[in-house]
């Protein structure tokens, strides 16, 4: 065999026998917070769609409004042909729902935060992240001539001494998740401002998973005017479409269209998601919103007691999101297809995703579900024993 083949082969079967091999299933969406699989309706306790905006009236019509008055695609990249007056307009609108002096519209959340923090490798720079941030903050750190230190997780007075200890470097960034995806926890962003403003650091904040459910009109945890924070959202989770934006100053918006690549050689996004995102900023605005915002917010805490009363590790998620640790591979993978079995969609989630022996059913909950199919998923953990954990 030729040698890369032989290699990859060889990687394949590594990963099945560490039950960390992964494959495609389709899905069929359906309303009420529902998916079909091979034929079969389950509750989906998987998706990102916190908000069930991503079946709403509301966004779908503006989506073929966009698309019916500017097209089927954006034509090219922001730079060329891809930046149209309601694209500019719509940035403007999620500047004033941020807080921030400027915002701009990427493509993805990871093509966001890989091209963002890449603009910002300068030779001799310190890149700071907490040790549970997403995998594209990481690759994006991982920039060449950036030295890039870890801290505990959530833990400040270790990135206080990482800092102390680089006071002669002039160049610090800060990089962490406001709401960290695999744990439900979120980041004490207050603190963070404080040390980047002590230490005359910049401070870089992942939304994505705050974006719409906390603060007033789902803005978020991040977003101000401070000169010297950044902060990335993603339209594919609360927003139910599709994109992401970062929220900053005018000036380091100006730096990012000159400087980000993942900006400048991608093409733009269709307008129909810009019709989509349009659409999900109103409904944040409305009492709609809050509706929704207060709903998966209850969802998640009963779910989240009732485990804990039945012995599972939920950690200390105060989020949609609801691990439920499972410890190994195997035992998540299990776990995941008995589920399954009884009608709930409920993904596990293995190494590299999470450190090794941390796999876990990463369980997140939804505007869309009523409170009998939080009940039911309950009744489902009454009758199994929770695993052992070392």
């Amino acid at each position: 065999m030729n040698p890369f083949l032989d290699l990859i082969t060889q990687r394949l079967q590594t990963a099945r026998d560490e039950d960390r091999f992964r494959h495609l299933r389709a899905v069929k969406p359906c309303p009420g917070g529902r998916c079909e699989i091979n034929g079969n309706m389950c509750v989906d306790f998987s998706s990102n769609d916190y908000l069930g905006l991503a079946e709403h009236p509301a966004l779908i019509r503006a989506s073929q409004h966009w698309s019916e008055r500017l097209g089927a695609g954006s034509r090219g990249s922001r730079l060329v042909t891809g930046t149209v007056e309601e694209t500019l307009f719509l940035e403007a609108r999620i500047a004033l729902w941020k807080g921030t002096e400027g915002a701009l519209i990427l493509g993805s959340g990871y093509n966001a935060n890989v091209g963002l923090l890449r603009a910002f490798a300068e030779k001799g720079a310190l890149f700071i992240g907490d040790k549970l941030n997403h995998a594209s903050l990481n690759l994006g750190c991982q920039s060449v001539g950036v030295e890039f230190k870890r801290y505990k997780h959530n833990d400040l007075n270790h990135l206080e001494s990482i800092l102390k200890n680089a006071t002669s470097t002039p160049l610090k960034l800060i990089v962490s998740d406001t709401v960290f995806s695999m744990d439900g926890d979120i980041a004490d962003v207050p603190a963070l401002r404080a040390l980047a403003e002590k230490y005359n650091a910049m401070l870089y904040l992942d939304d994505a998973h705050a974006s719409g459910l906390f603060n007033v009109h789902g803005k978020g945890l991040g977003g101000s005017h401070a000169p010297y924070e950044i902060v990335m959202g993603t339209c594919s989770k609360a927003f139910g479409s599709y994109g992401a934006y970062v929220g900053c100053s005018a000036t380091l918006r100006d730096f990012f269209i000159n400087s980000c690549s993942s900006f400048i050689y991608t093409t733009a996004l269709p307008p129909a998601v810009h019709g989509a995102i349009h659409a999900a900023l109103d409904i944040f605005q409305f009492d709609e919103g809050a509706q929704r915002r207060e709903r998966v917010f209850q969802h998640a805490q009963t779910l989240c007691q009732n485990l804990k009363t039945l012995g599972f590790d939920t950690g200390d998620t105060v989020t949609p999101i609801v691990p439920v640790m499972m410890g190994e591979n195997a035992t998540a993978v299990a776990f995941s297809q008995k589920l399954l079995d009884a009608g709930f969609l409920g993904v596990a989630i293995r190494s590299p995703t999470v450190p090794l022996h941390k796999a876990r059913l990463r369980l997140s909950v939804s505007a869309a579900h009523s409170a009998n199919d939080i009940t039911a998923l309950i009744e489902f953990f009454k009758i199994v024993e929770p695993p052992v954990l070392s």
